[in-house]
Order: structure tokens, then C-alpha cells, then sequence
């Protein structure tokens, strides 16, 4: 399941509302994504911060629900920036590796 929170909600939708542009994909699409990981996803509050601990200050958001909802990894192609995931015991990986640890668990 999903951890989200209103910040990363939006940020999925800027990006993908800007990436949707470029490829010349209908919003439409942006937008039922958006809504299956609001109905899907469980919404992590979080009342603490752990800054600061990554390079990009404006990816802090993104580690800090990952920590406070005990993600079991931290989804990313950025996986360099997140190194400090790890010190909270979440991995970072990116999705390839993320999809294959799910297949490996379900043999």
C-alpha cells in the first residue's frame, strides 16, 4: 500500500501534470492516477521532522512520511540522494529493484 500525504499528492500531480505535457498524455490519465494512489494510499500524518538529512532540501518531505508511516522502502530513481533513508532503516530503491524484491517475495 502507498503512504501518501497532501504535499506528495501534489507533487505527483505537478509532475506528472508537466511530464503529461511533453509526452502529449491527456490530464485525464494524470488525474485518475492521482485519485487511485488518494483511494488506495494511506495517508501518513507527520508530526516530526528529520531535517535536515538529504541533499535536496525540497526532498526532505518525501523521507520524513516514508520514516513516520515505517515505509518498508523508499521508492525512487533519485536513489543517490536518499542515502540517508537507510539510517532510518528504509532502503531506497528504484523501481526495477523495488519490482524485483516483489517478485522475489512472492515465489
Amino acid at each position: 500500500m502507498p503512504l501518501i500525504s497532501g504535499p506528495l499528492i501534489l507533487e505527483y500531480e505537478s509532475v506528472g501534470l508537466r511530464e503529461a505535457e511533453l509526452l502529449n498524455i491527456p490530464t485525464a490519465s494524470v488525474h485518475a492516477i492521482i485519485h487511485a494512489f488518494c483511494y488506495f494510499g494511506r495517508e501518513i500524518p507527520v508530526y516530526f521532522r528529520l531535517r535536515p538529512s538529504l541533499p535536496d532540501p525540497n526532498d526532505e518531505f518525501l523521507l520524513e512520511v516514508a520514516a513516520a508511516g515505517r515505509a518498508n522502502a523508499l521508492v525512487t530513481h533519485n536513489v543517490r540522494q536518499f542515502f540517508e533513508a537507510a539510517r532510518f532503516g528504509i532502503p531506497a530503491m528504484t523501481p526495477r529493484e523495488f519490482l524485483k524484491r516483489i517478485e522475489e517475495e512472492g515465489r
